[in-house]
C-alpha cells in the first residue's frame, strides 16, 4: 500500500525477477524472471492467470497502455511481444546483436522502444514488427527507457553516466542530463509534474527538472 507501505500480496518465481510491470487498469502484475518464465498475476485475488516460456534470462517487460500487449526482452537478444490475456506470441523482432536490458511501450499508437548491449537504441512498430528507428548517441550500453507523455521523446539512460532526451520525430538528440559519477541504470518520467528521475550506479537518485535541459549544440 503506497500510503501505509503494508505488504499487500506476494508471489514467489522460481528464480530472480529483474523487472515487473502493472497492468494499465492496475488489476494484473506480469514479471519476467532468470529462468525465462513470463508470470502474470491477478493482484487483488492473487491468482496465477497465465504463464509462458521463452529462451534465456529475461531482464525487462511492460504492459502497453491499451493493456492489450505485453513485451520481453533478456538475454537472448529478440524483443517478443505476446497477447496480454493469452500469452500467445504476436511478433518477434531482430536487430540487437546482444542482451536486451530494457523495453517500453510509447504511451500511445504502436511503437516500442528497446536498449541494452551496444550503443543503439531502437524503436519498433508492433503492428508490423518491423524496425522504424534506430538512434544512436552514448559512448556504451544503454540501461533503460522511458517515453515522455506525449509519446514524441525518449529518455534513455546510459552506461556512460549521461540520461539523453531524444526527439523522435526529428531524430535528433533534444538534451543530456549529466551528474551521476557512473552508469546510470534506471529511469521513471513524471507526467504531471515534467520530472524526470534517474537512479544510477554512484547510489544517488536524481529528480530533474524537464525545463533545465541542456540544449545540444
Amino acid at each position: 500500500d503506497s500510503e501505509t507501505l503494508e505488504l499487500l500480496q506476494e508471489w514467489r518465481a522460481e528464480s530472480a525477477v529483474r523487472k515487473i510491470a502493472f497492468s494499465p487498469d492496475g488489476t494484473r502484475i506480469v514479471a519476467g524472471d532468470r529462468d525465462g518464465v513470463i508470470h502474470v498475476w491477478h493482484i487483488d485475488s492473487g491468482v496465477p492467470l497465465a504463464d509462458v516460456s521463452q529462451p534465456g534470462a529475461i531482464f525487462g517487460v511492460d504492459w502497453s497502455a491499451d493493456g492489450k500487449l505485453i513485451a520481453t526482452v533478456g538475454s537472448d537478444k529478440i524483443v517478443r511481444v505476446w497477447d496480454a490475456e493469452t500469452l500467445d506470441p504476436r511478433q518477434t523482432m531482430h536487430g540487437h546483436k546482444g542482451p536486451i536490458y530494457n523495453v517500453a511501450f510509447a504511451p500511445t499508437g504502436d511503437q516500442l522502444a528497446t536498449v541494452g548491449w551496444g550503443k543503439e537504441i531502437f524503436i519498433w512498430n508492433t503492428a508490423t514488427g518491423l524496425e522504424e528507428q534506430q538512434l544512436i548517441g552514448s559512448s556504451g550500453d544503454n540501461w533503460a527507457v522511458a517515453f515522455c507523455g506525449d509519446g514524441n521523446h525518449a529518455v534513455v539512460a546510459s552506461q556512460d553516466g549521461n540520461c539523453r532526451i531524444w526527439d523522435l520525430e526529428a531524430g535528433e538528440l533534444a538534451g543530456t542530463l549529466s551528474g551521476h559519477e557512473s552508469a546510470v541504470h534506471s529511469v521513471s518520467l513524471d507526467p504531471i509534474g515534467f520530472r524526470i528521475a534517474t537512479g544510477g550506479r554512484d547510489g544517488t537518485v536524481r529528480v530533474w527538472d524537464l525545463s533545465g535541459l541542456r540544449e545540444e549544440k
